[in-house]
């Protein structure tokens, strides 16, 4: 990107870091850090953002456009999903990070799986009578 003093104001919000992020300036991928506060030098002008998140895969895309002046800093804000599966939120303003819902009811049920074989089904199995001819 040319230096012109516009700056983009990027943070990206994550409670626990990100592996890796993506952004794209009108579809030109654009060297960013993971979860933080930095500043993304941009040409002046009207610009289309897309930022993602990865591990193993590219998850969490969000866009947003983008009109920014010379000498002008903006800030952006994206918020990765809570997993893999879910979108992400990118604003003028910080963001909610979606997905939190789902993360739990996932860990809930595989905790009550994990719960019932353990205590119930292992235990029956172990302890059952065995009935003779």
């Amino acid at each position: 990107m040319e230096e012109s003093g516009a700056r983009l104001r990027l943070t990206v919000q994550s409670d626990f870091g990100v592996l890796g992020t993506q952004l794209l300036v009108d579809g030109r991928k654009v060297p960013v850090h993971g979860a933080g506060t930095q500043d993304v030098a941009i040409p002046p002008g009207e610009h289309r953002l897309q930022m993602s998140a990865w591990w193993l895969r590219r998850y969490g895309r969000a866009e947003m456009a983008v009109d920014i002046g010379p000498s002008e800093v903006k800030p952006v804000y994206y918020a990765p999903p809570h997993h893999m599966w879910g979108r992400g939120a990118m604003g003028a303003k910080p963001q909610n990070r979606h997905g939190l819902l789902t993360l739990t009811a996932f860990i809930a049920t595989f905790l009550v799986a994990v719960t019932v074989t353990l205590f119930v089904i292992l235990p029956a199995i172990v302890f059952l009578p065995v009935v003779g001819p």
